[in-house]
């Protein structure tokens, strides 16, 4: 499946090899809506113009909509809950420095999403799964 996501991160550069972020995303796919939010580590392999570098990220996804949606149907009161789950990320790029601080990054990455949905019906019964969403990223950003 197509899992489209946007992320914003802000943080800290100690070095070129070392940089400590926080950053948060809005992950959608095809049984959800997901805001992953995580710590990002990355490291710039060389000071130069045009550089490989590596990223490891940490977090959680939170659900997108609200937790519980009860409501009445034909076969009885039903309730519905969509819970996030651990984030993981580990990804390799390259990054073109432009002009002055900013640059160009693209990325190789696999993404890791957990999430859990809840559906308790009086007609239907009980539904409780557990997603493990594994995705290969290319990605695409502008650095400042």
């Amino acid at each position: 499946g197509v899992t489209i996501e946007l992320q914003a991160m802000t943080g800290y550069k100690l070095r070129h090899w070392a940089q400590v972020s926080a950053g948060t995303g809005a992950t959608l796919f095809s049984r959800g809506f997901l805001l992953p939010t995580y710590l990002d580590f990355r490291s710039d392999l060389s000071p130069s113009k045009e550089t490989v570098f590596y990223f490891g990220q940490i977090g959680y996804n939170f659900r997108g909509f609200r937790e519980i949606d009860q409501g009445w149907r034909w076969g009885g009161a039903e309730e519905y809950r969509f819970n996030g789950g651990m984030y993981y990320s580990l990804g390799l790029g390259f990054k073109v420095h432009s002009f002055h601080r900013a640059a160009w990054e693209f990325s190789l990455s696999w993404r890791e999403y957990n999430a859990r949905e809840f559906r308790s019906s009086s007609e239907w019964g009980i539904d409780d799964t557990r997603y493990k969403i594994r995705r290969l990223c290319l990605g695409i950003g502008v650095s400042l």
